[in-house]
């Protein structure tokens, strides 16, 4: 009869911070996965609210819950940075504090790991508000799969709340650039390293309230909160990214880089760049860049982000 320890060991990497309102949903999701060898590695970012007893109150229903303290606030990369170097498992799966999952995620998760180039996977998951699950325009947006870089320099399509990677990826993935989103980064080290392989199954509930950064935001700001030029500078680092596709990265990177010196409305270079390479920077599109859609892109992508 096969035991727990059959199985490999996934670790559930979460980062915590003033997550007491919705943390005590999400861990009840985590503990009742219907896959059971686990440890739940929770990081916490000097919360002020109640989250710490929270977890701590977790801790004594579940010994898989591990907590750990931060003495000082690192910021979310350098948090997930920390948590991931803790995690024990073959497989690791990274964590929303206010998220709720649904209960065979790490099992399906884990059967994407099909063949043996594949170190990570991901599959959807839905915006819930308010109680209610927001599907709409979801499934306009392709799931990335295979190793092209090259597709997710443009418009990142991995999700954080949503991977599982192999343990094998942790030496590649840290240390997390300061300048960088941690789930894209690891996104496009993984396709460096290997393969991604995806799932149309709707795994996550992704909270959206008050409190998170992803609401109530205008898009301007966000677009701010990253330097995508300089990240995509940290992408040239990579060792094991391929020449042709390091290449690409600087045509990417000289193209923005002049059309942000000009301060153009239409720079004809940068729009002659993405329109012979719609298929790569607008690859998660399922309605291909056609007629007007492609200029709704070019002036969302130029304008708002850039």
């Amino acid at each position: 009869m096969q035991t727990m320890k059959d199985f490999p060991l996934v670790s559930i990497v979460m980062c915590s911070y003033n997550g007491a309102k919705y943390i005590d949903e999400q861990m009840d999701s985590l503990v009742n996965q219907t896959y059971q060898n686990l440890e739940i590695i929770v990081v916490d970012d000097k919360s002020t609210d109640h989250t710490i007893a929270k977890i701590e109150e977790w801790m004594k229903k579940d010994s898989r819950i591990s907590l750990y303290k931060n003495e000082e606030n690192l910021g979310y990369n350098r948090n997930f940075e920390k948590a991931i170097s803790l995690a024990k498992g073959a497989y690791i799966s990274l964590s929303d504090q206010d998220d709720i999952w649904c209960e065979n995620k790490i099992e399906h998760l884990l059967s994407l790991f099909d063949q043996e180039d594949v170190v990570l996977v991901h599959a959807r998951s839905v915006e819930f508000v308010d109680g209610k699950c927001l599907y709409p325009k979801v499934k306009l947006l392709r799931m990335f799969h295979g190793n092209d870089p090259k597709k997710l320099f443009y418009d990142n399509q991995i999700g954080g709340h949503r991977i599982m990677f192999k343990h094998k990826l942790v030496d590649r993935i840290i240390p997390i650039p300061p300048n960088m989103f941690y789930d894209w980064w690891i996104g496009v080290v993984a396709t460096c390293n290997g393969s991604i392989n995806s799932s149309e199954s709707f795994l996550v509930k992704y909270r959206i309230h008050d409190a998170n950064s992803h609401i109530n935001v205008p898009k301007a700001v966000k677009a701010a909160h990253i330097d995508h030029i300089e990240a995509w500078k940290c992408f040239l680092t990579i060792e094991e990214m391929k020449q042709d596709d390091k290449l690409f990265l600087k045509n990417l990177i000289t193209v923005f880089d002049e059309h942000r010196k000009k301060k153009k409305l239409f720079d004809h270079k940068l729009f002659s760049f993405l329109f012979k390479n719609r298929k790569i920077v607008f690859a998660n599109r399922r309605r291909l860049v056609k007629d007007f859609l492609f200029l709704k892109f070019l002036f969302y992508y130029t304008i708002v982000k850039f």
